[in-house]
């Protein structure tokens, strides 16, 4: 029935809202709102965010389009059309004095970001219901323009939303320990901006097939976390400690975790993670795997 489609689709949204919150992102207004735009119309948002970008220290604004598909609804051509549709939102949006005007605080940030979070309810066709969507992505150029003023698109399906889930939950496991300094994700630096830490897990960070991070124990000493979601086979491994060294982000001293994304081949795995560890035994290294969830758990489903 339409009215429990509408009331799926709201309940999805704030699940996802749930979970952008717990990486320290903020809501703006109300969620399913309808915002003015440079054309004197309306454009609907199913939520408004702002987060810091730690490297520069200022917040910018997001917008959050939640989708909640059956695989028997859903077909390649919907992230072109999602995306021309945000895309128009972004940029009559954010040249709206209007806009501006019912939220005043937000006027200077950069606001050029949209995030479509696609959901599959169908568990059994989640594999199937993944690949059109990566086949959509690829048939999609989400960056038509190569300037610097262009808008960032990010779109997560179950595969990529599942993952974060993971992180969030090892994250909240790990700062239940009685830590000197909590867990902060670790950005480092690069030509513009020195290396720095926070809470706040940036989107072009949560596409990556690593993300950094980092914690001081009750013992005072600093422990490194990777995230880890590439192919679970000798080479990537290879690649991924030839890329924590070149970040500097191996050290005998410090103790370093790193949290692998489990695969359907992870009995095999297992099998080759002995080899793995050869290319670390300089290290105080722990190879963990993450804890895999189909669904939002508790911890992200209650309001707070």
């Amino acid at each position: 029935m339409p009215e429990d489609q509408s009331y799926e689709g709201s309940e999805w949204n704030r699940q996802m809202c749930n979970l952008l919150k717990f990486f320290k992102w903020e809501y703006v207004g109300d969620s399913d709102f309808d915002a003015p735009t440079e054309e004197n119309k309306q454009r609907g948002i199913d939520r408004l965010f702002t987060f810091k970008n730690p490297y520069r220290g200022e917040k910018e604004l997001c917008i959050l389009e939640s989708k909640r598909y059956k695989k028997t609804s859903f077909s390649e051509g919907k992230i072109g059309e999602w995306a021309k549709t945000l895309e128009e939102k972004l940029t009559k949006i954010r040249h709206s004095k209007e806009f501006y005007e019912l939220f005043p605080h937000l006027d200077g940030m950069s606001f050029d970001q949209g995030l479509v979070a696609i959901w599959c309810p169908d568990k059994e066709l989640v594999t199937g219901f993944n690949q059109v969507f990566l086949k959509g992505l690829e048939n999609t150029d989400l960056n038509p323009k190569h300037s610097k003023s262009m808008n960032k698109l990010y779109f997560f399906d179950n595969n990529k939303i599942s993952k974060l889930v993971s992180v969030a939950h090892t994250v909240k496991e790990i700062n239940t320990g009685g830590l000197k300094r909590d867990f902060n994700f670790y950005y480092h630096g690069n030509k513009d901006y020195a290396s720095c830490r926070s809470e706040v897990l940036l989107p072009m960070y949560m596409i990556g097939k690593f993300i950094l991070g980092d914690y001081i124990d009750k013992d005072n000493v600093e422990n490194k976390v990777v995230f880890y979601f590439g192919t679970l086979n000798i080479p990537s491994f290879k690649l991924l400690r030839s890329a924590l060294s070149d970040l500097s982000y191996t050290d005998k001293d410090k103790p370093l975790q790193i949290y692998y994304s489990i695969e359907d081949n992870n009995h095999t795995f297992r099998k080759i993670l002995p080899e793995i560890e050869k290319d670390y035994n300089d290290l105080n290294v722990k190879f963990l795997p993450l804890d895999s969830f189909d669904k939002i758990p508790a911890f992200l489903n209650t309001d707070n």
